[in-house]
């Protein structure tokens, strides 16, 4: 039984974690313990917190709070689930710095796609050392990726070397993949390569990567539904063209999160049709099955891996709780039916993120 950690917007404008156990056949506990990595202002609510795992018992959190600024908190929590105090705090930007994405680059450096100085602002790349003990440096670098404006969410993943991509909403709401170089240092290079994916609309793409140089990017698109775009990504960072495109959801298809099953097999948890909670598995171009996780609502899923055939889902119900379900989705696509609920925040758990522990 494996213990995780769910980093969200709780109660009251506060940043919260909270601590689960998950077993190996689905299995959920009761809450372990719960932490606050801020207390907010009364005012702004936590926006976008993404937990990722530093070294050992250190994990950070990367987060808008109070005016929409962007902040950088790293806590403790043991192998027991203990959530500890905060250790340090670094205020990004102190204008606007919302929906950052992580990823480590080497060592103890880090770098974050995130919106800055606005509402609709530039896109931008910061970079950061967080040291093992949870000390935060200062910004080693930053470039922006888009100079005019980021619509949407990006997506900060590895191309191959310091070669990355970033997928996003940008001028007139349409899709934008960028490449661009990373060094392992922290210095940020020129954009590479520009490709506009969608004319019409791309809210909060999600990225896997399907192999053989193939990424697939899902999105909310043109009238909320859902896409899947397959798009071909060289080594260095050249972007060689659109491979295919399927809508996997007609109707509605909005915060979908994608993660590879088995072999050309594929699962996307999103907000779907009548506002509820929705998993699809799909080959690239065909749907395999579906299932309605939540039928009174389900905002903001992820879509984690547990163990074997075990997958867990996470997100805002309704009336804006806490949940996490898990399920059973086989090799060749076919979803069991639920195997637990857990409603982990029975007041407030929006936008949850959530890591396995150390």
């Amino acid at each position: 039984m494996a213990i995780y950690a769910i980093a969200y917007s709780g109660p009251g404008f506060t940043g919260k974690v909270k601590t689960l156990s998950i077993a190996d056949d689905g299995t959920l506990s009761a809450v372990i313990h719960t932490g606050t990595f801020d207390s907010g202002d009364g005012v702004y609510s936590i926006l976008a917190p993404k937990i990722v795992h530093i070294f050992g018992d250190v994990y950070a959190i990367f987060y808008a709070g109070q005016g929409n600024d962007g902040w950088l908190k790293t806590i403790t929590i043991d192998a027991d689930g203990i959530i500890g105090a905060v250790i340090n705090s670094w205020e990004w930007n102190s204008t606007y710095g919302v929906a950052a994405s992580p990823l480590l680059l080497s060592g103890n450096v880090w770098a974050f796609a995130h919106t800055a100085d606005s509402i609709n602002g530039p896109g931008r790349i910061t970079t950061v050392n967080i040291a093992d003990d949870g000390t935060i440096g200062a910004a080693i670098n930053s470039g922006d990726y888009e100079a005019v404006s980021q619509t949407s969410a990006p997506v900060l993943f590895r191309i191959s070397g310091t070669v990355y991509g970033i997928a996003y909403g940008g001028p007139n709401n349409d899709g934008f993949l960028k490449t661009i170089t990373i060094a392992d240092n922290g210095t940020v290079g020129a954009v590479i390569n520009t490709l506009e994916f969608d004319t019409d609309d791309c809210d909060n793409p999600s990225v896997v990567s399907l192999g053989s140089n193939v990424w697939g990017i899902a999105y909310g698109g043109p009238d909320g539904d859902g896409w899947l775009r397959t798009i071909t990504i060289q080594d260095n960072g050249t972007i060689t063209g659109e491979a295919t495109n399927f809508e996997f959801d007609a109707v509605q298809g909005r915060y979908p999160d994608i993660a590879s099953v088995s072999g050309s097999v594929y699962a996307i948890a999103y907000y779907g049709p009548g506002n509820d909670c929705w998993l699809k598995t799909l080959l690239v171009e065909s749907e395999i099955n579906s299932l309605n996780i939540d039928a009174f609502g389900g905002i903001v899923p992820k879509l984690l891996h547990i163990t074997g055939n075990i997958w867990a889902i996470t997100y805002q119900g309704f009336g804006n709780d806490g949940w996490t379900r898990t399920v059973s989705i086989a090799d060749d696509g076919t979803i069991g039916s639920i195997i637990r609920s857990l409603e982990w925040d029975t007041v407030f758990g929006k936008e949850p993120s959530i890591i396995a522990l150390a």
